[in-house]
């Protein structure tokens, strides 16, 4: 055995000379401990043997004036343990027009804080916010290996330098735009991308089989390419996420069986490449036998891992409850959570945070009342609700949005028993511990329906919704409600010769100003089977009103009166399944379409 190098040799320098290094194997000179074996420390440029530890009873003695701390129990003086510091600094700069804030509220940069101090180990959120026109380009300094999203939760042990990147969008007038003149096609969901574009999920019906479909736009509404993904047989997908490495996971059901169902879940990379496609079972408890898992939605959780959400019979077979698989970037399962006295038939949407907490919104089995559950990073239940017409009849809860403080909206409808009634718009604010602060009912011309909820940079909700008149045809509007109030800001809808219905999934936005606004599917009711995917584009919130699509819906608006009762569930880990799903794309479908306004 050999000493290690007391020298290290110069590539460019043997090179010349044509020599390398000489080392005498028993040399015991030394300047470090890492010059000697692993027995021996460096003493006086010397290779001695390492002390043996002891349980001497010798003092340290040194001129320190703080205590020592006598690091292994033995005779020998050991050297002073620096404290460590129990604050660190972070800040932050910003490169082009926007803003960052933080939860809690200790950043607002460049306004006026542009740095904080904080103790060591506690957690801050980040929040990147573009002006009207901009968009969020990054991360960079100490966070630009971190989550590339506009929302980054740090744990500060250090000091941190971070900077954010805001880059100009080059927007085209506020459009509305098909694609498909083909076959049957619903657009569910869509994750905006770094360059303003977006990446969305529909459904397609090919030879009566549905198929999965991903379609990557630009941000003026170009496709870039598109993926029709078989799954097994009549496969769905409905909801999408971007990662933190730019990759996208969406979320939907496959048949395995003819009786039974799985979640489905897909990554593919920014270019259209799918990485990986699995399947996942819920297991009833006793059973073994897989159990059809329905309404597959995908969340952020801690840790760049997934929530997967779904509804299997976990507990009875006539019940089906709320489930969560937590899922890792592969779509290997971390862990499972049921909940029992959560009898969800269908969860419809979920809204969740990086920080671990998600909301599930939808409708109970069998009384078909509207349901909603928040749940921790752990599994603890949060609060659960129900929210009960007190003249009977159905509701249901279609959206959701978490706000940074903790305050919750939800949105969704209910129709009562009586033989007149219609279905009417219902939205609801929860404060953090569970109460419900107000509710409200929206009505418009026959029935009324709330789809999804954003949040403005200034807390004010933006509602989708719509509205179906005397003749069947239905309207999609969007409006604006204050912060401080259920107070209606701006109503604005959209319509032309094909009934629209529009989905609002998610925004982009800066002051009062948005990007992209919405997704969903327009259909001529002349034939059902002519549904197309629809895109909605705004670089400003009323950028529409001057096309000839827009128009002012008539809503009124009346304090909800649904009895609101809180649910104490019990969770529990259920079991499961999880194969992997080779099943590749099929040929692409036709997607051109047309700019009906604008561009």
């Amino acid at each position: 055995m050999k000493r290690p190098l007391l020298h290290l040799c110069l590539t460019t320098l043997m090179a010349l000379l044509g020599a390398g290094c000489v080392v005498t194997p028993d040399a015991s000179t030394c300047t470090e401990d890492r010059n000697c074996f692993s027995n021996e420390i460096c003493s006086a440029r010397v290779c001695v043997p390492r002390p043996e530890d002891d349980t001497g009873n010798d003092p340290d003695t040194d001129a320190a004036d703080t205590p020592d701390v006598d690091t292994d129990a033995g005779d020998t003086p050991d050297a002073d343990v620096t404290p460590q510091p129990t604050t660190h600094t972070l800040t932050i700069e910003v490169t082009g027009l926007g803003r960052v804030s933080s939860y809690p509220a200790l950043i607002n940069c460049p306004d006026d804080a542009c740095e904080a101090t904080l103790d060591a180990g506690s957690t801050l959120t980040l929040i990147a916010l573009p002006e009207d026109g901009r968009s969020f380009a990054g991360w960079t300094g100490d966070c630009s290996d971190a989550q590339s999203d506009f929302e980054l939760t740090l744990i500060i042990n250090v000091d941190l330098s971070c900077g954010v990147t805001f880059s100009v969008i080059t927007s085209s007038p506020g459009c509305v735009r098909p694609y498909s003149n083909d076959s049957a096609m619903e657009l569910n969901d869509f994750s905006p991308t770094f360059d303003g574009g977006m990446l969305a999920v529909a459904s397609t019906a090919l030879d009566s089989d549905p198929k999965g479909i991903i379609v990557r736009l630009d941000f003026e509404g170009e496709l870039y390419w598109h993926l029709v993904l078989p799954g097994i047989s009549s496969s769905h997908l409905k909801s999408v996420l971007r990662t933190a490495d730019g990759d996208f996971i969406a979320a939907g059901e496959t048949y395995t069986t003819p009786e039974a169902r799985a979640a489905w879940v897909v990554r593919v990379t920014g270019a259209g490449e799918v990485m990986w496609q699995r399947t996942y079972h819920f297991l009833r408890e006793g059973n073994t036998t897989e159990q059809s898992t329905t309404h597959a939605t995908i969340g952020h959780h801690t840790d760049g891992n997934f929530t997967l959400t779904a509804s299997a019979p976990l507990s009875e077979p006539t019940e089906r409850n709320a489930g969560i698989l937590i899922i890792d970037g592969d779509g290997e399962v971390v862990s499972s959570m049921g909940f029992e006295s959560v009898s969800a038939y269908s969860i419809r949407s979920i809204s969740s945070r990086t920080t671990g907490d998600t909301v599930l919104v939808g409708q109970t089995a069998y009384d078909g009342h509207a349901v909603a559950m928040r749940v921790h990073d752990d599994g603890s239940v949060a609060w659960a609700l129900t929210a009960e017409l007190e003249s009977g009849g159905q509701s249901s809860l279609d959206g959701a949005a978490i706000l940074h403080d903790g305050t919750t909206y939800l949105a969704g409808y209910a129709q009562d028993n009586s033989a007149d009634a219609k279905p009417r718009g219902l939205l609801i604010k929860v404060n953090p511990d569970g109460s419900v602060a107000w509710q409200r009912l929206y009505e418009g011309e026959l029935s009324t329906r709330l789809a999804s909820i954003a949040i403005l940079h200034n807390n004010d909700v933006v509602v989708s919704g719509e509205t179906t008149d005397d003749v069947g045809q239905s309207k999609a509007w969007w409006m604006k409600v204050g912060r401080d109030d259920d107070t209606p800001l701006d109503v604005t809808g959209i319509t032309d010769e094909l009934a629209i219905i529009l989905q609002l999934r998610q925004i982009r936005t800066g002051n009062d100003g948005l990007h992209i606004l919405g997704v969903g599917m327009s259909m001529s009711w002349e034939s059902n089977l002519n549904r197309r995917l629809m895109i909605l584009s705004l670089p400003a919130f009323d950028s529409l009103q001057t096309c000839a699509l827009s128009y002012n819906p008539t809503l009124t608006s009346v304090p909800g009166n649904l009895q609101i009762q809180a649910l104490s569930p019990t969770s529990f880990a259920p079991t499961y399944t999880s194969s992997p799903l080779e099943a590749g794309p099929t040929t692409p479908e036709n997607l051109n379409g047309d700019i009906y306004c604008g561009g």
